[in-house]
């Protein structure tokens, strides 16, 4: 018994949900080869090259024309040009 509390208007705080974060869009790449440069625009340097598709995670929105993307299994991340991509996943 708690002293001064009226412990009939106690209520039990159920656990506050905590959200999952959202999943990060998967594209595909349309071009027989892609280069994955460091930063938006091919002034930078070539981290990595990409063949038709092959599946990316985007790890920010299309910018001036560039997608910042992450390459699963190998962890590299870059840029590569937003045309180059589509959302439609290949046929098995």
């Amino acid at each position: 018994m708690l002293e001064g509390v009226d412990e009939t208007k106690l209520v039990e705080a159920a656990p506050t949900p905590v959200a999952a974060p959202d999943a990060l869009p998967v594209l595909y790449v349309i071009s027989n080869s892609v280069n994955v440069r460091g930063g938006p625009s091919t002034n930078f340097e070539v981290v990595g090259r990409l063949t038709r598709v092959e599946a990316v995670t985007v790890v920010s929105p299309a910018e001036d024309g560039w997608v910042q993307i992450r390459i699963e299994g190998d962890g590299v991340e870059g840029f590569i040009a937003a045309r180059l991509l589509t959302d439609i996943a290949p046929a098995n």
